[in-house]
C-alpha cells in the first residue's frame, strides 16, 4: 500500500521502520557504542516510531519538526549533558536519510513553516 506524501509516492506510514532501527542499533555496536548506549537509544526510538504510526505520517515526511513535536508531548528539562532523547532521536533521523528514506534537512525557516501548517490543521480538524 502507497500514499502520496509531499515529496511523492512513498511506502505507506512507518511500516519499515523497525528493520531500520535494527540496523541503526547494529551500526552503533559495529562503530564502537556501548550496549547500554545502544539499548538507551532504543528506549526513546522505539516510542517515536509509535508515535509515527498513531499519527499516520509518512517516513519521507520526517524531519526535525517530527521530533520536535513527539518530543513536545511530554516536556523534560534538560539534563547536565542535553538534551539526550533529542539527540538520539536526531541520530536516527540521520540514519534514515543516509539510507534516502528521508529527504536533506531543510532550513530551519522551511521546517518552522511546515510544523505551523500542521499545527494549523490539525486545528480545523484536517491532517
Amino acid at each position: 500500500m502507497s500514499r502520496q506524501s509531499s515529496r511523492g509516492l512513498v511506502p505507506a506510514l512507518a511500516d519499515g521502520l523497525d528493520g531500520h532501527l535494527t540496523e541503526f542499533l547494529a551500526t552503533l555496536a559495529s562503530t564502537g557504542y556501548a550496549e547500554k548506549t545502544g539499548h538507551d537509544k532504543r528506549r526513546v526510538i522505539v516510542p517515536f516510531i509509535r508515535w509515527v504510526r498513531k499519527k499516520h505520517l509518512l517516513v519521507a515526511d520526517l524531519d526535525e519538526a517530527s521530533v520536535s513535536g513527539f518530543l513536545a508531548r511530554r516536556p523534560r528539562p534538560p539534563g547536565k549533558h542535553g538534551n539526550p532523547e533529542r539527540a538520539a532521536l536526531e541520530q536516527f533521523l540521520e540514519h534514515l536519510r543516509a539510507s534516502g528514506l528521508t529527504p536533506p534537512r531543510r532550513p530551519l525557516r522551511s521546517m518552522r513553516r511546515s510544523l505551523n501548517r500542521r499545527v494549523s490543521l490539525r486545528r480545523f480538524g484536517r491532517r
